[in-house]
Parts: C-alpha cells; sequence; structure tokens
C-alpha cells in the first residue's frame, strides 16, 4: 500500500511539474508575442521643461527640423528605435500627432524633466459632460481650438481661473484626449486634457 502511494505521489508530482513547465512556457509566447504586437510603445508628453523640443530628421542637432514639440504636446516612440550621437547624447525615433517622423533627444537627465511617459488615454479626474473646470496655473494659456486637433484653428487661449463648462468628449486623437468646452461668452471649442491642467468638477444631478 505505501508503495502504491508512493508511486502515485510520485506521478502527481511530475504531472504538477509538467503542468507548471507548460504554463512557465505559454507565459513565455505569450511575452514574445506582446513585445512583437507592439505594446511596448511608449507615449512621451512634453514638459515645460522641454518646451520646445524640436524633432529632426536625424539622431543629430545639425539635422533639419520636422516639427517643434511644445508642452503639452506628445509623441510616439515604438519603444525601440534609439541612437548616440557623436556627443553622446541619447535620440529617440518618434511619430508626432500631425503623423510626422523624426528624431528627438532623450537622455536619461531628460527623462521626468523635459519628458514623462503618459498615456494616451489619459483623463483628468472630476471632469465629466455636464460638469465644469478651472482652469489652473499650469494650464493657463492652454489652447481653445475649433475642433480637436492640435492643427485646428486656434480660438484663443484660455487664463488661469477660468471656469469652463464641459459639453462633450472625451475625444481621442494624436496621442491625445480632448474634451469640448463652452466659455462663459457661449464660444465651444476643443482644448487637450493635460495632467495638472484642469480642476474638474463633476455635474450636481
Amino acid at each position: 500500500m505505501k508503495r502504491e502511494l508512493r508511486a502515485f505521489s510520485m506521478i502527481f508530482a511530475l504531472i504538477v511539474a509538467f503542468g507548471a513547465g507548460m504554463l512557465v512556457q505559454h507565459l513565455r509566447f505569450a511575452q514574445a508575442d506582446t513585445s512583437q504586437q507592439g505594446l511596448t510603445t511608449v507615449v512621451y508628453e512634453i514638459l515645460a521643461g522641454g518646451s520646445p523640443t524640436v524633432a529632426r530628421t536625424e539622431p543629430n542637432e545639425a539635422a533639419d527640423e520636422v516639427d517643434v514639440l511644445r508642452w503639452g504636446d506628445r509623441v510616439l516612440w515604438d519603444g525601440q528605435t534609439q541612437q548616440t550621437d557623436a556627443n553622446g547624447g541619447r535620440w529617440i525615433r518618434v511619430f508626432t500627432a500631425t503623423g510626422e517622423r523624426g528624431w528627438i533627444p532623450a537622455n536619461i537627465a531628460d527623462i521626468n524633466t523635459r519628458l514623462r511617459a503618459s498615456t494616451a488615454t489619459y483623463l483628468t479626474a472630476g471632469i465629466e459632460v455636464g460638469g465644469t473646470v478651472t482652469v489652473t496655473n499650469l494650464g493657463n494659456r492652454a489652447k481653445f481650438r475649433q475642433e480637436p486637433s492640435t492643427q485646428a484653428e486656434l480660438i484663443r487661449e484660455v487664463q488661469a481661473g477660468e471656469v469652463l463648462k464641459v459639453v462633450g468628449g472625451p475625444y481621442s486623437a494624436e496621442y491625445l484626449m480632448w474634451w469640448q468646452y463652452e466659455d462663459a461668452n457661449g464660444t465651444v471649442g476643443w482644448i487637450i486634457d493635460v495632467q495638472d491642467w484642469f480642476e474638474g468638477t463633476p455635474p450636481t444631478n
């Protein structure tokens, strides 16, 4: 009887070990597949300290300009394509909101001072259609546009302390989330949602 129990225990242990091995192998394949699907991409947001940042045709300061990125703009990096220039500076190749491809400096010292890893679906807590937002000091001079695009016609720049009514959104475009607002004069337009630019007040009913 003891011999049979010992044999059964050994068989059970082998089954568990085999199952664990298969699970580990499955996870490895899943991780490999995840990277192949492009899920290692990073959305970088330009911070105040990095405004302006010039995207260039090649990874060096002498290359032609592709686009000029300013505070709040976002770019998409594939998580892989990077080069070091002759001075030891690190550059990454990104796609801008307008679909242009260019190179921007991204040294370790730049992260969290000039660039911030963000998400294309970032939403400020408390912003809801029917509610209001108050523009913070950091959101002063945020661009109020006709359409949800950085290329759309500029209506004006909003001011810190201004209260806007939320009438539409959120809408995703150009690696950004947009809300549609109505100002005190009844003008309706769109502004990107950037961390710390707004304080949201949900509707009361």
